[in-house]
């Protein structure tokens, strides 16, 4: 492939969207440690009495804390921030106890460390619970866990894609199809339908609600970011707390063999120097770039794809925002710019909700938007990719990351074996039968755009 200019279209939809995964070490390796992040994120679970601080709450934490109380081991709490699991500043028999409770799957009081940094108390284990849910990604991972059918209120924003997963049908609803805030109307449903756990975005207003009603109601949170490295620490914990860690720990098996496909090929992700955009308003002129940790898909792209081009965020999901000459500008310094455009989910053949397309629609819907870069070189070159924006920062990210490789890397990787991989994350995490190649419009096959890269046909 020549070395010009490309434009990494990940069109993607969705209605109003936040965030996805990292690559997981799955063995307790030697970390650099900080105040706050034990080695890299996504390599531990923020759950109090994980002594060891790894993905797991089993014997060897209870060894950790024995090997404390006996004076073997002096308590470093900067390499072990979570050995104190009743937090009450000591390493004593109590926080063995706890943690014996959780390995056994016995009832009782477990503390995690929520996005905030604050202790938050659980009921632990959380099954056999109603569960809300306040936006789409935390709807997947109820999936990955195998207990969506246990939520029973949701959001608009996570109904709206109701063919990914029919049983959101029969929920109740609450807000819009673009925020996940918990409204008065929603804690409302909570209480009248016996919500006992509801698996939150975390904001600043849901945050602020959820001491109040688990002391008042004894509704318990789940407030963890479900973005970019986050990911697969926030499945395994929630794995962990919802007694479902076989399933957490499929998922991170999955993303692994996705991230190890990806790094053992790209050997110089540098080659590619990109931008990596949400979409734009033509009536403004005004075009997002997702340009820092704060979001998903910049984070796994710059990690895995290709050099990101980077600036602080002036939004809290990580968003800032240029208009089309600034774009035209600097594209010239860039090799890709994975565009990432609201409006549409994929997976599906149902256009009564004006959100699914098949995949003519698609195609359609790509042209109709690639043509605002006609003045960008990538345009001429033919480099504008297309994807689906609602799967690129979330959970289910590592599938659709390894279709954006094989459009960059064609020589490398290709479309048919990462829609396996794709096929494969709907046959194990899905609820509803899909076949990917017929209704997934993660790829433009039309012919109006002469595309560079290979086309799946």
């Amino acid at each position: 492939m020549d070395k010009k200019v490309t434009i990494a279209i990940a069109v993607i939809v969705a209605v109003a969207v936040i965030a996805v995964a990292a690559f997981v070490i799955l063995n307790n390796c030697d970390k650099d440690y900080n105040d706050k992040e034990i080695g890299e994120i996504g390599t531990y679970v923020p759950i109090y009495g994980n002594a060891t601080s790894d993905l797991y709450i089993d014997k060897d934490d209870v060894k950790m804390l024995q090997s404390i109380i006996d004076g073997k081991t002096i308590w470093d709490k900067k390499k072990a921030p979570y050995a104190d699991a009743n937090q009450d500043g000591r390493i004593t028999d109590a926080d063995v106890n706890i943690v014996k409770k959780i390995i056994n799957r016995e009832p009782c009081e477990v503390m995690y460390e929520d996005y905030y940094g604050d202790v938050t108390k659980v009921n632990f284990p959380l099954t056999n619970m109603n569960i809300a849910v306040t936006y789409y990604q935390q709807a997947e991972a109820c999936a990955i866990l195998g207990v969506l059918e246990k939520v029973n209120v949701a959001s608009k924003a996570a109904t709206v894609y109701g063919t990914l997963w029919p049983c959101l049908k029969n929920s109740v609803e609450w807000g819009t199809t673009g925020s996940s805030a918990i409204t008065d109307d929603a804690v409302e449903k909570f209480i009248a339908n016996d919500v006992k756990l509801v698996v939150c975005t975390p904001r600043t207003e849901n945050h602020d609600l959820a001491q109040r009603l688990h002391e008042e109601r004894g509704i318990n949170f789940i407030q963890l970011w479900y973005n970019g490295n986050y990911c697969l620490s926030t499945i395994q914990t929630m794995g962990i707390l919802m007694d479902a860690e076989d399933r957490s720990q499929m998922y991170m098996d999955y993303c692994n063999n996705i991230a190890n496909k990806l790094t053992s090929k790209i050997k110089d992700k540098s080659q590619h120097k990109c931008f990596v955009m949400n979409g734009y308003n033509e009536t403004t002129d005004s075009i997002t770039l997702m340009s820092n940790e704060r979001h998903g898909s910049y984070v796994l792209i710059n990690k895995y794809l290709a050099d990101a081009y980077y600036e602080q965020g002036t939004n809290q999901f990580g968003f800032t925002y240029h208009n089309i000459e600034w774009l035209i500008t600097n594209s010239q310094k860039f090799d890709s710019i994975i565009f990432c455009v609201s409006g549409n989910s994929g997976y599906s053949d149902d256009q009564s909700t004006g959100t699914y397309y098949t995949q003519d629609v698609y195609n359609k819907f790509f042209e109709s938007k690639v043509s605002y870069f006609e003045k960008c070189q990538a345009y001429k070159n033919g480099m504008i990719i297309g994807s689906v924006y609602a799967q690129t920062f979330g959970f289910s990210a590592y599938p659709v990351l390894e279709i954006i490789a094989a459009q960059l890397y064609p020589d490398l990787f290709t479309l048919d074996e990462a829609m396996d991989d794709l096929q494969e994350w709907f046959d194990t995490f899905g609820v509803t039968k899909i076949d990917v190649r017929k209704n997934g419009p993660i790829s433009y096959t039309g012919s109006e755009y002469e595309a560079a890269y290979p086309q799946l046909k």
